[in-house]
C-alpha cells in the first residue's frame, strides 16, 4: 500500500493547528511582548485574558498584520509563515472586531458576502458587476443554518439586535472562509 503524502492539510483534532513560538515585540521604551508561545489545535476555542497593557491586543496586531514580530515564528498546520500585511493575515484568519463592521442598510446575506467574491462563478460576477441573489441568499443560508441560528438572511442587519449582528459577524467569518477566528473582546 502506498504511503500518503503529507500535504500540510493533516487536520487531527490533536495537531496543533496554530503556534506562536517566543514572539517578542518591543515599542521604544517598553516591552510589549517577551517570548509569547501558544498552542492551538483545531477545533480548540481560547480565550486571552490580562491586565490592560499585558500586550493582548499586541498580539492580535500581530496576529492580523498590523504590527509585525521582533522575533519568533507563526506557524500555521505545521508551516512557519509570514504576516507582513493584513492581506497575508486574511488568507488564514477573520478578525471580529470589538465595534461592528456591519453595514445596517445591507441585508445579512449582502454583509456575509460583501466583498467576497468565492461563491460559485464569482470572479465573472465581479467583472460583470452583477450578484447572484439567489445565489448569494442560498449560501449564507447555508451558513446559518450550519451555525443553528435561526434568522432570515434577507433582513436587514439594522432590525436585528446586538447580539444576532455579533452572529452575523461569526457567520461572515465563516462564509468568508477563516481558518481561525478572533474575536476582540466579544461581549
Amino acid at each position: 500500500m502506498p504511503k500518503k503524502q503529507n500535504t500540510g492539510n493533516d487536520r487531527r483534532p490533536n495537531k496543533e493547528f496554530l503556534e506562536l513560538v517566543e514572539i517578542s515585540k518591543s515599542f521604544p521604551g517598553v516591552q510589549a511582548l517577551d517570548r509569547v508561545s501558544i498552542s492551538v489545535r483545531q477545533g480548540e476555542v481560547h480565550g486571552l485574558v490580562g491586565q490592560n497593557g499585558a500586550g493582548k491586543s499586541t498580539l492580535l496586531k500581530i496576529l492580523t498584520g498590523a504590527y509585525r514580530q521582533d522575533s519568533g515564528k507563526i506557524i500555521i498546520n505545521g508551516e512557519e509563515i509570514r504576516i507582513k500585511t493584513p492581506a497575508d493575515a486574511q488568507k488564514w484568519m477573520y478578525m471580529i472586531y470589538q465595534e461592528r463592521t456591519l453595514v445596517p442598510d445591507l441585508t445579512v446575506a449582502e454583509n456575509m458576502f460583501i466583498g467576497n467574491w468565492s461563491l460559485p462563478g464569482g470572479e465573472k460576477r465581479k467583472n460583470a458587476k452583477i450578484v447572484d441573489w439567489k445565489t448569494l441568499n442560498t449560501e449564507a443560508e447555508k451558513v446559518i443554518k450550519k451555525l443553528g441560528f435561526d434568522f432570515d438572511v434577507k433582513r436587514l442587519v439594522r432590525d436585528l439586535g446586538a447580539h444576532e449582528q455579533q452572529l452575523v459577524e461569526i457567520a461572515r467569518a465563516l462564509a468568508i472562509g477563516g481558518e481561525i477566528i478572533i474575536m476582540d473582546e466579544p461581549t
